[in-house]
């Protein structure tokens, strides 16, 4: 497989809610394998492109493609089938309180061909990746917050998606339970070769699992900047840029 393989190109991405533009002209692409993680100052519209990439929400004007196929010209039954190809871990975890851990990933799976057999063996597999073994009889409320975020990373690699979107993962997470998680994250890179787009603020994690960011400018209203985070704090051209990732009078981000 070629590592440079694009597995998501955006091309001319306008966002608007109504006549207020969020963001215009976005270009870029994400490689196969690669950890993406979008940047901005506060209300620039960073969760807005993730919830675009992934087809809940409608482009005001240009074109998603992921492997190839449109995400946004694609009709009901061909968008869903792009829906299924990826996992999507929502801030909070998204898991159901109602359900133990093993339930709430049988929830993904109860429209397969799957045996009853080869399901529980997929959870306690894809528990076992996130470090949860033996926990698939607990509740949500039985668990710490980390854990809830990696229980919900289970949930998200049920059909077993080479492709992953992230809200927040680290949002309200402790330092270690947040560096545990990034430890998960390079732990799919690496041995799965699993693609992520990931946004977030925290600029541990960053530095300790990004491949590439992008910058995204509310003033200007597209992106600002991209590439490694390292090479951008050093020499990048954007005033905010620099000051962000040496955290230099760095805003709180807030989607």
């Amino acid at each position: 497989m070629n590592p440079l393989e694009k597995i998501i190109k955006v091309c001319d991405l306008t966002m608007a809610y109504g006549s207020r533009t969020i963001m215009e002209d976005l270009n870029f692409s994400i490689n196969k394998g690669e950890i993406f993680i979008i940047l901005g100052g506060s209300g620039c519209g960073k969760s807005t492109l993730l919830k675009h990439l992934i087809g809940l929400y409608e482009p005001h004007k240009g074109e998603i493609l992921i492997r190839d196929k449109s995400i946004v010209t694609a009709d009901v039954e061909e968008k869903q089938q792009i829906m299924k190809s990826f996992g999507v871990l929502y801030q909070s975890g998204a898991l159901f309180g109602s359900l133990t851990l093993a339930e709430n990933i049988l929830v993904v799976l109860e429209h397969t061909d799957l045996t009853d057999a080869e399901k529980s063996k997929v959870v306690e597999e894809k528990l076992e990746i996130v470090e949860l073994k033996g926990y698939e009889e607990f509740y949500p409320s039985e668990i710490s917050g980390g854990m809830k975020k990696r229980a919900g990373l289970a949930r998200a690699m049920a059909l077993n998606p080479d492709l992953l979107f992230f809200d927040e993962p680290s949002a309200g997470l402790d330092p270690i339970s947040s560096a545990n998680l990034d430890k998960t994250i390079l732990k799919l890179k690496n041995e799965l070769g699993t693609t992520m787009v990931i946004v977030t603020h925290e600029l541990d994690s960053i530095y300790s699992i990004a491949d590439k960011v992008l910058f995204l400018d509310k003033e200007t209203k597209t992106m600002c900047d991209l590439g490694h985070p390292e090479e951008l704090r050093k020499n990048s051209k954007n005033d905010f840029v620099r000051r962000f990732l040496n955290r230099d009078g760095m805003l709180r981000q807030e989607n």
